[in-house]
């Protein structure tokens, strides 16, 4: 029987009558969702299989490295905006090494260097990828043009990244920050404790991973107001906490906050063996990295060296290793004031059991560490009284009080009848240092005073300089 001759296929029962219709973009979103799971099931299933144990039972969450999974946002598009290129590598680095700089920023989903076949060295760049979109914004402001070794990295966008792609991601929320590079001795509530001192904070999460029951180094502030959002961001960019140099920017995704570290205790202990991830901890020191300088490529808009170079971290571990506790600086200053070995991942460990900042000393020193930031000197306090029960006591009441804070300069009332009943009445006080604006922030906000729950926030300190009170 010839070709042209045979009968027709016999499509299934079933099967007749049905059409193939094209994927929707949930259908897809789902697929890149199934996709991620299967390829990080792999290592834990290869270990299992070569053991000859059982596989735990694992929820798909705990294994993603997608912390916006169960946000709107289509994960090919996350994917494709989380992608850099690193060009202009110095042939004594490797693929650890490049790792290693590149971790500061945000976890590393993907790395992957080209190689000459015939010499096994690598061809001078890579192409990574981030978790998120926000870790790639950030290493390509701070590192293009940054020297490590003998050459100036070359950091950017590959050539295939869509620009377009940024404008089907959810509307960016004004108060949010990213934040990179965070102690994994440091927890949320101690990250709080250091951020809520300029402005309400309606978020604050770090990226948990979950099957090594810690965080990744990174997360996300939300403010109640871009004004807050904008302080912290002038005054904690780069502000060395627990021997790691804080990373902040803008963040650019406007997508609900993942859910934390809460995960963690949620899910509880998933018992996974230890040496499935020996092979993914970094074991190589950082090398020495000289910023592009203030102005200059690779520093970004804005954006400050940190107060002390880089080079001086030894034997890395990513953020979220516990080889951090032997990575930062265990020297003791001969001012006691200036006392900042508290903020060792050791001696938090050690007094706190875990990463709080509570111990009175602990307040201070950070205190006097912002003051040398240049952190506002003013504090605003709002919902103190009634418009109508305004008078002149009220700004030496306040004088008296926050003298117990630290030395005060001026006191300010200031009223705006338009405005909510809560925000009508505004009183400013101005401190010889930061120390005592942070000081009374701590002790103001939230108190009670006659019948009303007080707000306290530190305020631009130029505005009311210029005796701009409606901020």
């Amino acid at each position: 029987m010839t070709e042209a001759s045979q009968p027709p296929v016999q499509l299934p029962e079933w099967v007749q009558g049905t059409t193939t219709a094209p994927l929707s973009d949930q259908d897809k979103a789902n697929l890149e969702k199934a996709r991620a799971y299967a390829k990080d099931l792999h290592s834990l299933l290869a270990y299992c299989q070569a053991k000859d144990e059982p596989v735990p039972e694992i929820p798909p969450v705990a294994l993603s490295n997608n912390p916006f999974l169960d946000s709107s946002i289509d994960p090919t598009t996350l994917h494709n905006l989380s992608k850099v290129y690193v060009g202009s590598i110095s042939p004594e680095l490797n693929e650890d090494h490049i790792r290693a700089i590149m971790a500061q920023y945000g976890a590393v989903r993907e790395l992957s260097m080209a190689l000459d076949p015939l010499t096994g060295n690598h061809r001078g760049f890579c192409f990574m990828e981030y978790e998120v979109p926000d870790a790639g914004d950030m290493a390509v402001e701070l590192l293009d043009g940054a020297r490590v070794g003998n050459k100036a990295l070359r950091v950017g966008r590959p050539n295939q990244y869509n620009t377009s792609l940024l404008g089907t991601l959810p509307p960016t929320v004004p108060g949010r920050l990213y934040i990179a590079s965070v102690n994994e001795h440091i927890d949320e509530s101690s990250l709080r404790a250091v951020f809520e001192p300029f402005g309400t904070l309606d978020g604050l999460v770090l990226i948990p991973d979950v099957l090594r029951r810690r965080h990744k180094g990174y997360g996300y502030l939300q403010y109640a107001d871009s004004a807050s959002a904008d302080m912290a961001l002038a005054a904690m960019n780069g502000f060395d906490l627990a021997g790691l140099p804080l990373r902040l920017r803008k963040s650019a995704i406007g997508a609900a906050l993942p859910e934390g570290m809460a995960l963690i205790e949620r899910l509880g202990d998933l018992k996974v063996p230890p040496e499935v991830f020996a092979s993914h901890e970094p074991t190589v020191a950082l090398p020495h990295i000289q910023p592009a300088g203030p102005g200059g490529a690779g520093m970004g808009a804005g954006v400050a060296p940190p107060p002390s170079g880089l080079g001086n971290v030894a034997p890395y571990n990513a953020p979220g290793s516990g080889a951090n506790a032997t990575a930062v600086a265990t020297t003791t200053p001969a001012d006691p004031s200036n006392d900042t070995t508290w903020l060792t991942a050791d001696s938090v460990a050690h007094e706190e059991g875990n990463g709080n900042l509570t111990n009175a000393q602990q307040r201070y020193s950070l205190m006097q560490k912002l003051a040398q930031r240049g952190v506002s000197t003013v504090l605003q306090v709002t919902n103190v009284v009634a418009l109508e029960e305004v008078d002149d006591e009220l700004r030496e009441e306040f004088g008296e009080e926050c003298a117990k804070f630290g030395q005060v300069v001026k006191v300010a009332v200031h009223t705006e009848p338009a405005n909510p009943p809560d925000q009508q009445v505004k009183v400013f006080v101005q401190f010889l240092d930061a120390s005592g604006s942070q000081a009374a922030q701590t002790a103001l906000n939230g108190r009670w005073f006659g019948g009303r729950q007080l707000a306290a926030r530190l305020y631009d300190q130029n505005k009311f300089y210029a005796d701009d009170y409606t901020g």
